[in-house]
């Protein structure tokens, strides 16, 4: 039998950051290698296309996209800007050449015709170099740039502002104009104060489990204290829900008669029992969804692979939440929370996935549009980390009634005694029917020790094909199968509820 750990959610979250990462990476070495491949222009690349050496002339092309080409092959790095009321052509023509021109011309090739510019197209000559004027032609197709006396020293660059929507943008343009208008100061201030924020929460509740933390119980109990189903002692014992919530509950529901569990060694089979109304009536609403998750309405029998298909058919499953929810709500219906738990983590979860996912926002976006130095990048970064640990701190700080701690304490007694470290000594039949509690309380291998020199007879819920000839092999050969269900289902439970 293939026993392993569901990854769903830590693929989940990998993989978040792994895009965050590459894309940074492949953002940067895609700049690299265009620039070492000498594709974007720069003054040096505008080559004078005039056939008079006394005078110069450059012809840029512009695309529906926004990109700009000195001639036909060499893009300008930068393109069209886009701005709040304009899209802006801004460009370096000519920085200190080496030759004189009398005259200077630039024709700007326009991807379509426009009618009018958002302001009249600028040509800036400095330096000893005079401006000659600038027009954007009658047919519309062109814009043309002209000075004079331009020197060895002279500067020559041209401008125009166009249209909104004139030109099509694609969404990664776009999408970095958005980010790249939001002040730095906004950036600065969300790394430097969201991460000192965060962690004012996470000390309030990390002092605030410390109060609510269950805390360790003097004397034993041997018999249980009350007639409660285990999924709410498990709740009881620790204050919130798990993995053992579910295990206990299989077992329990084994024990009933309305499962059978089958270990084929190499696989393991889960058998819904044919049941009366009369035995359905019995189920509480938490166990019912349970059974509905395992099971489709007209299925009868599961193995590994009818698991691992249930869980797959969503990122989280919505039954297993619900399940976990209705044990809270039947544990703060008998008077033991102040509030149904579920209730309370939510909101610090809440606010850490809302921590966690702000840290990751800021961590990409400052990587990629940042400028050095990105010391800023830490305090993302401890977003990030303080955002998971508030998730996973979130669901111990349950706050129980006087009711609540009595019936706990009472509860934490009997766990001592199941957890002793003597043999016990009393009636054969007392392993299967304290099996539940005992793995509620996560102490069913010290139980199984307890009464590993016991007689054993095999539950008639249980069938393994190899031989049982105590409690050590039939724990050995048992619990992986329910221990395996128990965590797969419970690591696909939608994570805001835990």
């Amino acid at each position: 039998m293939n026993v392993g750990i569901y990854p769903r959610k830590l693929l989940f979250f990998t993989i978040l950051i792994a895009l965050g990462f590459f894309g940074y990476k492949f953002y940067s070495n895609s700049l690299s290698q265009v620039k070492a491949d000498k594709i974007f222009a720069s003054p040096a690349d505008n080559v004078n296309m005039s056939q008079n050496s006394e005078d110069y002339y450059l012809e840029l092309n512009l695309q529906e996209d926004g990109s700009v080409y000195v001639g036909s092959n060499k893009k300008i790095q930068e393109g069209i800007n886009i701005l709040a009321d304009k899209d802006e052509l801004r460009y370096m023509i000519l920085d200190q050449p080496q030759s004189y021109y009398q005259n200077a011309e630039i024709a700007v090739i326009l991807p379509k015709k426009l009618n009018r510019l958002v302001e009249d197209p600028e040509i800036i000559a400095v330096h000893g170099a005079k401006p000659w004027g600038a027009f954007l032609s009658e047919d519309g197709k062109k814009i043309v740039y002209r000075a004079t006396d331009v020197g060895s020293s002279a500067t020559v660059t041209i401008t125009a502002g166009f249209p909104k929507g004139y030109f099509s943008f694609p969404a990664s343009k776009a999408v970095k104009y958005r980010i790249n208008s939001i002040p730095a100061v906004v950036w600065l201030a969300g790394g430097v104060v969201i991460p000192p924020i965060a962690l004012l929460v996470f000390i309030y509740m990390f002092f605030k489990s410390g109060k609510t933390s269950i805390k360790k119980t003097v004397g034993i109990v041997e018999t249980p204290p009350a007639n409660l189903p285990p999924a709410i002692v498990s709740v009881l014992a620790k204050g919130y829900v798990g993995p053992h919530t579910i295990i206990a509950t299989l077992v329990d529901l084994a024990q009933r008669g309305y499962i059978d569990i089958y270990n084929r060694d190499d696989d393991f089979v889960i058998y819904k029992k044919t049941t009366t109304p009369q035995q359905d009536a019995h189920l509480r609403i938490f166990e019912r969804i349970l059974l509905e998750k395992i099971f489709l309405p007209t299925q009868k029998r599961v193995g590994s692979f009818d698991v691992e298909a249930r869980i797959a058919r969503h990122l989280f499953s919505r039954k297993v939440a619900v399940f976990y929810l209705n044990v809270y709500q039947e544990a703060t219906s008998l008077g033991y929370f102040t509030q149904v738990p579920a209730s309370l983590h939510l909101k610090y979860r809440l606010f850490g996935i809302g921590t966690f996912f702000m840290g990751l926002i800021g961590y990409i976006a400052f990587a990629i549009f940042a400028p050095d130095p990105k010391v800023v990048l830490f305090f993302w970064v401890a977003a990030i980390f303080l955002g998971i640990l508030i998730v996973n701190l979130a669901p111990k700080l349950t706050v129980f009634t006087q009711r609540g701690m009595l019936t706990q304490e009472n509860w934490l007694k009997f766990k001592n005694f199941l957890s002793q470290g003597s043999l016990y000594r009393g009636g054969s039949d007392l392993f299967e029917i304290y099996l539940p509690y005992a793995i509620a309380f996560e102490v069913e291998a010290a139980w199984a020790a307890r009464c590993a020199e016991k007689s054993f007879i095999k539950p008639d819920w249980y069938d393994y094909p190899g031989r049982l000839d105590g409690v050590e092999s039939f724990v050995k050969s048992f619990l992986p199968v329910v221990d395996y269900v128990g965590e797969s289902l419970n690591l696909s439970s939608e994570p805001l509820v835990k």
